[in-house]
């Protein structure tokens, strides 16, 4: 009784404390007071890391909505661009309601179609505004900005080159009516960032459309106050408003610098433009914050993951406040998004954001773009797809500087140009998030002599690096929560490779050991089958004895080796595929092909994980969970995987629930999850791990440690992770 009561508080303190966390994680935002910067109404700075689903509000019905911000709130974004509505052609939403009046063919914006009450139960009370208020909702709720155009910029100026047409559907006295109506609407909504323009000039030769934009941006102030009142004044101070330009054109600088209303510059632009857009406009006086809020898109004509990092580091390392990804299944949400969600480029820049958060508030605050501490050629771009960029951006005081290095050349540092006496230096890898010594007690200051650093690897594609100095010793953020090791007798199966292990088998069978290595000089473990060339291990279960347990972090311990024709039989081994229970650690030597891009880690029928080959040399876990023989259900691990570094991976599946985590105490852990309904449940008599059999071509290579197995997951394991969650909730919010 007394577990009852404990495990119920501490979950019902756990359930509190995330709560109160996720509403103090999304306060209003404001410039900061050096105007390079967004910061909350208390003055800690926000990098904003955001994302672009322009069509969110008309393509997504609310499941859909919950699942594309969770999981880009998992990833570290933590804001999206949207548009209100449809442009000028009557589209209706997933719930087939408009968002307004639609005479001769075209919308009316004067007469949004709204209806008493908002219950999403009720069609007759359920509008369109109401399914776009419980967009922005679930956006507060998990920590996101809503970038929030109020139209597309073809409704203001018409054509992408300017030209007038039937699109237009906003003038000077119908743009701030509406816009007046709209900020009214969500003028209590914290977390809404207001974004004028959509894709276009604001002057287009002799057509010039600023009056236009200028009163709908006086209608959303007056709207945010509460008063309808177009006389050319307006209380811009209790929101923050961008203009949003179109690429290959003058950027929102060009039109409104001087503009009251503006509080931020965005630039759209390809990006061997943008380090160019971005130095032009931190160079503008009155001062005022710049950032990319659309580049090149991940996807298009091959626009890959390093090419989404360097466009996003180059832009944040010349001076702008954050960043804007893109990705073509996603900006109109087409039929794949959801298959998107997780492409390289955009699992990323997670990264850039645990790099920016790592700065203090004062060291944020204070930086500020210097190429001018870099030595010798500092590179380029000789087309959209490549770069040999190294930037640089340090505090104000030289005391921390962060050098980027987009293609893995050698950074050489001015260090008589930065802080003295000394540095030490850490590498961040953009890829994976890891740190790394790049050396100590370097020479700066006055009289410091240049040094160059040399980042692993060679200079080519795809291997970029960010050099990191710091003369307090780095400021390595803290680690995220690691899913706890258990030696619960829960367990089923364990598989303890730091020494030789002697058992007694709970079928009756002979002992058996595990050797360190990989057993393919011929030795016997137990009852080798299957095939003549390769060794087998063919081991029944065992929940009577758990061997001794150890944490190797890294993992300097023994482990076993998979060469790609190894595999370990366990018969017996999983009773109730309704509930069980993976741990873990692995390290990958190799990939499968594109051709077949499965490689087997872990066989169990009805559940099955694998390794996949994403490209570039990296891999992420698939598990397959099946309802019935041949349907099953998919569940793409959000973590990115390298070759050569060790990674933990649990899994669990429990009340038609399958929760996967995998990562590394320095690469950080990803948590993905899944409700499963109508799962097949069978009582199955083998784990197969480390090769398919049934498809050659599919087997481990790499390395495996510490595998244990269960039919639940044990109530310690339970509880220690959420003490764990509530410790590290506790210790994340003085950073909030």
């Amino acid at each position: 009784m007394k577990k009852s009561i404990i495990v119920s508080i501490v979950i019902t303190v756990f359930w509190l404390l995330t709560c109160n966390m996720s509403v103090a994680a999304i306060k209003s935002l404001k410039i900061s007071s050096n105007n390079r910067f967004l910061v909350t109404a208390d003055g800690n700075p926000v990098f904003l890391n955001g994302d672009t689903a322009w069509h969110i509000a008309w393509k997504l019905n609310r499941p859909d909505v919950a699942y594309y911000i969770t999981t880009r709130q998992s990833q570290k974004f933590n804001a999206f661009g949207m548009v209100a509505f449809p442009d000028e052609t009557p589209i209706a939403n997933q719930y087939g309601d408009q968002p307004f009046q639609i005479v001769a063919g075209k919308y009316d914006p004067l007469q949004p179609i709204i209806t008493p009450g908002n219950n999403p139960n009720n069609s007759t009370e359920y509008d369109y505004w109401d399914n776009v208020e419980y967009i922005i909702d679930q956006a507060y709720e998990k920590g996101l900005y809503v970038i929030l155009l109020p139209a597309w910029g073809n409704t203001v100026v018409g054509s992408y080159g300017g030209a007038l047409n039937s699109e237009i559907l906003l003038d000077t006295t119908n743009g701030y009516l509406y816009a007046n109506w709209l900020a009214g609407r969500f003028r209590y909504k914290t977390n809404i960032v207001w974004m004028l323009g959509g894709d276009r000039s604001a002057v287009n030769g002799s057509h010039d459309s600023r009056p236009v934009f200028r009163a709908i941006a006086e209608g959303l102030a007056d709207g945010i106050s509460g008063v309808t009142n177009h006389d050319g004044n307006a209380d811009y101070s209790k929101l923050l408003m961008s203009y949003h330009p179109r690429k290959w054109a003058p950027n929102s600088s060009e039109w409104f610098q001087n503009d009251s209303w503006l509080s931020f510059n965005s630039i759209q632009d390809q990006p061997s433009d943008e380090i160019n857009s971005v130095n032009h406009d931190y160079g503008l006086t009155p001062v005022k914050p710049t950032w990319l809020f659309e580049g090149r898109y991940e996807g298009f004509n091959g626009f890959s993951d390093w090419q989404t990092r360097f466009q996003a580091y180059q832009t944040v390392f010349a001076g702008a406040f954050g960043n804007t990804y893109g990705n073509m299944s996603i900006w109109g949400l087409d039929s794949d998004w959801k298959d998107n969600l997780n492409d390289p480029g955009a699992l990323d820049l997670q990264y850039l954001s645990t790099l920016m958060t790592s700065w203090n508030n004062d060291e944020y605050l204070n930086r500020i773009p210097d190429q001018s501490i870099l030595n010798g050629d500092t590179g380029g771009m000789s087309s959209e797809s490549t770069s040999s960029y190294i930037l640089a951006t340090r505090t104000s005081d030289g005391k921390k500087t962060l050098v980027y290095s987009a293609n893995g050349r050698d950074i050489s540092v001015k260090m008589y140009l930065l802080a003295g006496p000394a540095m030490n230096a850490q590498w961040f890898n953009p890829r994976s998030g890891a740190w790394s010594s790049a050396g100590s007690a370097i020479p700066s200051g006055t009289g410091a002599p240049i040094h160059t650093f040399d980042p692993a690897g060679s200079a080519s594609d795809g291997n970029d690096w960010v050099l990191v100095l710091d003369s307090g010793g780095g400021n390595v953020p803290p680690p995220e929560p690691v899913p706890p090791y258990t030696d619960d007798i829960n367990n089923l199966g364990l598989l303890h490779c730091d020494s030789v292990i002697t058992n007694t088998w709970a079928d009756g069978s002979p002992d058996c050991f595990i050797t360190p290595d990989d057993n393919s000089s011929g030795r016997t473990a137990c009852s080798p089958i299957m095939n003549s060339s390769n060794d087998y291990w063919h081991i029944a279960r065992d929940d009577s004895t758990m061997p001794g347990f150890e944490t190797n972090s890294p993992y300097t311990g023994d482990y076993l080796h998979f060469d790609g024709g190894d595999a370990i039989i366990i018969t017996n081994g999983w009773r109730d595929a309704d509930n069980m229970y993976l741990d873990l650690a692995f390290r990958l030597d190799g990939l499968p092909s594109m051709s077949d891009n499965y490689m087997g880690v872990l066989m169990i029928d009805p559940i099955k994980v694998y390794v996949q080959n994403v490209g570039s040399s990296q891999g992420k876990i698939l598990t397959i969970v099946y309802k019935t023989a041949i349907d099953g259900q998919f569940l793409s691990s959000t973590k990115i995987l390298n070759l050569g570094e060790w990674y933990h991976l649990t899994l669990s599946v429990s009340n038609n629930n399958e929760i996967l985590t995998v990562g590394s105490e320095s690469g950080g852990f990803q948590t993905d999850t899944k409700s499963l309904t109508g799962m097949k449940s069978a009582e199955m008599d083998y784990v197969v791990i480390g090769n398919s059999f049934w498809v050659p071509s599919r087997t481990f290579q790499g390395d495996m440690d510490e595998i244990r197995w269960g039919n639940v997951v044990p109530e310690p394991y339970c509880l220690s992770f959420i003490i764990y969650c509530l410790l590290f909730t506790n210790h994340l919010r003085k950073y909030l």
